[in-house]
């Protein structure tokens, strides 16, 4: 049986539009799989609002995915923090044979590289699920918008035009380009799941041909 983590961020930014619903699922599906295999699946939870969401639930056996279930079904996106120290005050008690931290990942550059890090040391094969919304890669930047940081609730009303979409494209565009780069740099697998896509896709998917997820009768 292998020990198998699923750290799901639940940070203020998950909390806009679809992600955070979005990647919910895609860790109870995770953790399905898992446990109808008898592995030994660990879920936990960084951010959150309320206190008892940063727990880790363990399970070995199929009877334990509806504790999994109400756990996640009490999560609510909107807690604060250093997302990277949160992750190693769960996750670098033990390696574990496979690991997924499923995030929006939006949080400065040297933090980022910093977490990704930390998934290749606590994993023998880790895998990030990157979760993007479309407001996250094509924010429509027409008129006067008021920009609200998720994590400081700090505003600042912008002028929109054709150069700053222009601008923030190419911005997105070398964000996404590093976080892959720094994946493949430290051997973490990364694989982008967007709101709109069916969780069981990435499940069938990238993440079974990648030789992650194995399924079968009863999964």
């Amino acid at each position: 049986n292998l020990q198998i983590q699923v750290c799901l961020d639940a940070t203020a930014s998950m909390g806009i539009g679809a992600k955070f619903d979005h990647a919910a699922n895609v860790a109870a599906l995770l953790s399905v799989v898992g446990l109808n295999r008898r592995d030994r699946v660990r879920l936990g939870c960084i951010g959150g609002i309320h206190p008892m969401e940063t727990g880790v639930l363990t399970g070995c056996e199929p009877r334990s995915i509806h504790p999994f279930a109400a756990f996640l079904n009490r999560l609510e996106a909107g807690g604060h923090g250093d997302e990277h120290q949160q992750f190693l005050a769960q996750a670098a008690k033990i390696r574990s044979d496979q690991l997924y931290f499923v995030s929006d990942l939006l949080m400065p550059e040297p933090e980022l590289d910093r977490l990704i890090r930390s998934l290749a040391m606590t994993s023998h094969r880790p895998i990030l699920v990157h979760v993007v919304s479309a407001d996250d890669v094509d924010m429509d930047l027409s008129g006067t918008l008021c920009a609200v940081d998720a994590e400081t609730g700090q505003t600042v009303e912008i002028r929109g035009s054709r150069l700053l979409q222009s601008a923030y494209r190419k911005e997105i565009e070398h964000w996404l380009h590093y976080i892959q780069e720094s994946c493949a740099r430290w051997g973490v697998f990364y694989v982008r799941t967007d709101t709109v896509e069916n969780p069981r896709d990435l499940l069938l998917g990238v993440l079974r041909e990648a030789g992650f997820v194995y399924t079968g009768a009863g999964t």
